[in-house]
């Protein structure tokens, strides 16, 4: 091999090996480039959560073997103030000073007054609601001074002879009142209990504090009531007739118990 046929080679052999070393340059330069920084993490967005829905609950219905009944419940008709008369007063009542028979009066506004025996206004009292067609005289306080008792709406209302509303009255009964009280001092010691006829035809018992006796039931009939029960002691025991508008008459037991 000539000396120029030797140089040839060689200069080939030098391009050959630049040229690898340009292309392993290129080849591994960008990855040398980022080396000894942390990979920065793209964001991940977090999957959206949905809340259960609620899921239907359907009523559990008992399925017996035969065919059910429906029975439609048992309603008293509602007590009619077309069937049931309802005094509008004057309501005569007894003034404890005097001895006097008085008349209490409501006007057209709803106020109460007070006349004596010569029809002299004595006073007038603010109030709202009718009065339920009775006024009683109790001695509430036991005292020989009597107080004015009556019903408006469902509240039991206590005014002395002055005309003042007494502490702790008025008393709710829970249901409204048609007609009453009748009251009953049953043992002669001031105890009072009073009988009302309530707007949806039942007749209830109360004391002054407005709580039923505790075996009580309330009557129910299922004619229509025309007015206060009439009290009935018999056989020593003691019961209640309940006037219907067909003209007959229920008989109950003294806590509400039917007897015919």
């Amino acid at each position: 091999m000539n000396k120029k046929t030797l140089t040839f080679c060689l200069v080939c052999v030098v391009l050959l090996v630049l040229a690898n070393a340009v292309a392993l340059f290129f080849l591994y330069y960008p990855s040398m480039k980022g080396r000894g920084a942390e990979p920065v993490a793209e964001p991940v967005a977090e999957a959206a959560v949905e809340e259960p829905s609620p899921e239907a609950v359907e009523p559990v219905v008992a399925v017996s073997d035969t065919v059910a009944t429906i029975a439609s419940p048992v309603v008293s008709p509602v007590a009619s103030p077309a069937a049931v008369k309802v005094p509008e007063g004057p309501f005569q009542v007894k003034n404890s000073a005097t001895g006097k028979m008085n008349s209490l009066s409501q006007n057209d506004d709803y106020s109460l007054s007070l006349k004596d025996e010569t029809e002299a206004t004595q006073w007038v009292m603010p109030f709202s609601g009718d009065i339920c067609g009775r006024v009683a005289t109790v001695d509430f306080y036991a005292n020989g001074k009597l107080q004015f008792l009556f019903c408006s709406g469902s509240k039991l209302c206590l005014v002395d002879r002055l005309g003042r509303m007494v502490s702790g009255f008025p008393v709710v009964l829970g249901k409204e009142v048609l007609l009453g009280p009748d009251v009953y001092d049953f043992n002669n010691q001031r105890r009072y209990n009073i009988v009302v006829l309530n707007r949806d035809n039942t007749i209830d018992m109360y004391n002054l504090k407005g709580e039923k006796p505790q075996k009580w039931h309330s009557i129910a009939p299922k004619g229509q009531i025309t007015g206060l029960p009439g009290y009935l002691e018999e056989g020593g025991k003691s019961y209640w007739t309940v006037p219907l508008a067909d003209g007959s008459t229920a008989k109950y037991s003294f806590y509400g118990d039917i007897v015919y």
